[in-house]
C-alpha cells in the first residue's frame, strides 16, 4: 500500500504505476482528481483510453517521478 492511497490531490499530473493484487495493470499520467481524493482520472496514451479509477477498487498506486 503506498503512501497515496488515502490521499490522492497529490497526484494530479504525476506519472503513476497502478498494480492490483501485486499485476502491473498500467502506467499513465494522473490527468485529474477529484476533490474528495476519491477518483482520479488517467490520461489517454498510445491504445490506453482515458480512464477513471476509483479508491474502492483496491489499486496500489505508486509514484514514477
Amino acid at each position: 500500500m503506498s503512501e497515496f492511497d488515502k490521499n490522492w490531490q497529490t497526484l494530479a499530473g504525476r506519472t503513476v504505476e497502478l498494480r492490483y493484487e501485486g499485476r502491473l495493470m498500467r502506467t499513465a499520467e494522473v490527468e485529474e482528481v477529484s476533490a474528495d481524493s476519491s477518483l482520479l482520472w488517467l490520461r489517454p496514451h498510445g491504445n490506453d483510453h482515458r480512464q477513471i479509477i476509483g479508491q474502492w477498487e483496491g489499486y496500489d498506486v505508486t509514484v514514477l517521478d
